[in-house]
């Protein structure tokens, strides 16, 4: 199977979190680029639209919710990072 995606993604698991409103989540990102991030949730919550994906070097990057299927949610990254 050919992979269309624009940027190279490194399959990596580390742990993260996606924060919305007061909501705070533990969960692990994988398959990581500069243009997004596959995450598995803990716990099946459903996702908002808009998040932000805070790795554990401390970065926080905007991201907007591009499908979900059950507690894997595809994000993809929008704005500049901060942190």
């Amino acid at each position: 199977m050919q992979d269309k995606r624009r940027t190279a993604r490194s399959r990596m698991i580390k742990e993260a979190r996606i924060a919305f409103g007061e909501v705070l989540l533990t969960c692990a990102a994988f398959d990581l680029s500069s243009t997004g991030a596959r995450i598995c949730l803990f716990d099946p919550v459903e996702v908002p639209e808009m998040v932000e994906l805070r790795l554990p070097d401390g970065l926080l990057q905007p991201a907007r919710r591009r499908w979900q299927q059950g507690t894997q949610v595809g994000l993809e990254f929008v704005g500049a990072a901060a942190g």
